[in-house]
């Protein structure tokens, strides 16, 4: 009744928690939805995990009881998101969260359970500390600003934080109270800096919305149409043969790794591949970088066994020890050397 009078008289609708804006919206750095809850909860001088079990009750088995939220709430931001912004009366917070994606990007695997930061930008953001969302996605490894990887570490104790912890904006380690701000961190490989550079500028770009068949068109009209076959493609891709099969379905997700890897395979940025235009992008294939490509080494049955008889003169080892050792297959080392799979079969017994 009370918000129908107030519609009526033109006075907006008050919101139940305090209509904070996020950091950096627009720009690569922008705020993580973690690090805003922090923030959210700091006003209200509450923790955010008894907020939460104030404000939505029915998350309360997803909330430890020694008050850390646990790792699974990251494949589920998009849900916090919805929940907070009718709280706060915003509509900007789904941009702290990759929401955009949600139809071509599994949630799964998206962003970290454990925190990293760029000490420099860590320094330069002065009294007003906040993570990234650039900073929590597993892909990323390496600052867009400083051109450095990620602290990943405590450098005194060597502890790692909780992303959704109450230190994941914080510039001391909530443990020994070290400064995260003086650590040494090594330059990036060409790969990692170029995943750093395609990602930051979709974070930057708002208005890239990504259509729910867009994986589907992709890999048809871009990726398969560059390689001779599915099954080169997926090679060429590094994605594994079953994905090329199973992206033939309309519902199929991947990761924000596999697309990183078909727009540097096709010579494309990964924001035209997600919302340009498919007959205009570049099919000329180039080969993904050296670290991620794995070489299986090639035996014949003799060179096996003899490796494998070299291996078993070190110590006693079962028939998938060997394996692991050589990086071969149990179903390539019973084919090839059938004797000596039987032997150490025996032997196990």
């Amino acid at each position: 009744m009370l918000a129908e009078e107030l519609s009526a008289q033109g006075i907006p609708e008050r919101s139940r928690l305090i209509s904070q804006a996020p950091i950096g919206i627009g720009t690569p750095l922008v705020e993580s939805l973690p690090s805003y809850l922090h923030r959210l909860a700091d006003k209200h001088w509450m923790k955010l995990y008894r907020m939460t079990l104030h404000l939505l009750p029915q998350l309360q088995r997803r909330i430890t009881a020694g008050g850390a939220l646990r790792a699974n709430w990251s494949n589920n931001q998009t849900a916090l998101a919805t929940a907070y912004s009718a709280f706060t009366k915003r509509n900007d917070l789904h941009e702290l969260t990759l929401s955009r994606l949600s139809t071509l990007v599994s949630p799964s695997g998206l962003f970290r359970s454990h925190r990293a930061w760029c000490p420099a930008c860590l320094k330069a953001m002065g009294n007003q500390p906040y993570q990234p969302v650039l900073w929590n996605l597993t892909s990323i490894s390496c600052c867009v600003v400083h051109h450095r990887r990620f602290q990943e570490k405590c450098p005194e104790c060597k502890s790692d934080m909780s992303v959704w912890g109450e230190a994941c904006f914080s510039k001391q380690c909530p443990k020994c109270a070290a400064d995260l701000t003086c650590c040494t961190v090594q330059r990036p490989s060409a790969w990692e800096l170029w995943k750093t550079i395609q990602c930051s500028d979709v974070l930057a770009d708002s208005t890239i919305a990504v259509p729910p068949s867009r994986l589907m068109r992709i890999l048809e009209k871009v990726l398969y149409r560059t390689f001779p076959s599915k099954r080169a493609a997926s090679t060429a891709g590094g994605l594994g043969n079953a994905f090329a099969y199973q992206a033939g379905k309309l519902s199929v997700t991947t990761s924000l790794e596999h697309l990183l890897r078909i727009a540097y395979v096709c010579s494309v940025s990964l924001a035209d591949l997600l919302v340009g235009d498919l007959a205009l992008l570049a099919t000329k294939p180039q080969s993904l970088p050296t670290q991620l490509v794995v070489q299986r080494p090639r035996y014949t049955s003799i060179e096996l066994e003899k490796k494998s008889r070299q291996l078993l003169g070190t110590g006693p080892m079962t028939a998938r020890q060997v394996c692991l050792t050589l990086r071969i297959s149990p179903l390539l080392f019973r084919k090839k050397c059938p004797a000596l799979y039987q032997e150490l079969k025996a032997a196990r017994k």
